[in-house]
C-alpha cells in the first residue's frame, strides 16, 4: 500500500515536528495520511491493577 522509511536530515529541516529516527510516509496510502496516522506526540500516564489490567488514566495533583 506504501513505503515508509526514517526521517532525514530535509525531513527534519522542512517539519519540527519529527525528530530523529522516527518514521514518515514515502509513498501511497502512508504519505496521503501521514498527518492523521502519526497522531499528536505527547504522555499518557496508565494506572494497573496488581493483575496489570489497565483501571484507567493516573490523576496527577500538583
Amino acid at each position: 500500500m506504501g513505503y515508509i522509511s526514517e526521517v532525514n536530515e530535509g525531513d527534519l529541516a522542512k517539519n519540527k515536528y519529527y525528530i530523529q529516527g522516527e518514521l514518515r510516509g514515502r509513498t501511497g496510502v502512508e504519505r496521503y495520511y501521514e498527518e492523521l496516522l502519526r497522531g499528536r506526540k505527547g504522555v499518557q500516564y496508565i494506572q494497573k491493577d496488581r493483575f496489570n489490567r489497565d483501571i484507567g488514566p493516573i490523576k496527577m495533583v500538583l
